[in-house]
């Protein structure tokens, strides 16, 4: 019996253990990088699926918050140390800063002074790269108009696609 015991002892400490991955230890991994990139800003819970089957490659997909605003990470199993890579797939910008950016560039391209709106009612917008967020623009007369902003990839830099 006890020869029995040993083996079934050995032969779990050679598998490396569970094979699932823990996704809590994901999650919390997710929840601290995110708050590394953003500093300030509220990170919200991270959510990943349950038991996930260890397999080097396979992705799935988890979902955190900031400022309240959904984030999607995608995560990669790999073979190194701690067994998985999140990535994030998408932008997370601060609003304030992208008007900034819109007024500042509306000056030095059209001439004029403008306020910016841009996602109102929120502090961060989400966005994938290559996708345009519009904002409205108004001058000291009241005249309005519509900018769009194009978002270049995940690290939040933006230009300005039409003015």
């Amino acid at each position: 019996m006890c020869a029995v015991a040993c083996v079934v002892a050995v032969v779990a400490a050679c598998t490396g253990g569970s094979s699932t991955l823990d996704s809590k230890k994901v999650e919390a991994t997710i929840r601290t990088q995110l708050r590394k990139d953003f500093p300030g800003a509220p990170v919200g819970r991270a959510q990943c699926p349950d038991n996930i089957k260890k397999k080097t490659g396979k992705q799935f997909t988890c979902t955190a918050s900031v400022s309240g605003e959904p984030v999607p990470i995608t995560v990669t199993q790999t073979d190194r140390d701690p067994g998985y890579r999140p990535v994030r797939e998408v932008a997370v910008l601060d609003v304030a800063k992208v008007q900034t950016f819109v007024q500042m560039q509306y000056d030095q391209k059209v001439g004029v002074q403008v306020t910016a709106s841009c996602a109102p009612g929120k502090t961060v917008l989400v966005a994938r790269p290559q996708t345009t967020i519009p904002c409205t623009v108004t001058d000291s007369q009241g005249t309005t108009d519509t900018v769009q902003v194009l978002v270049s990839d995940t690290a939040g830099n933006i230009k300005i696609a039409t003015i």
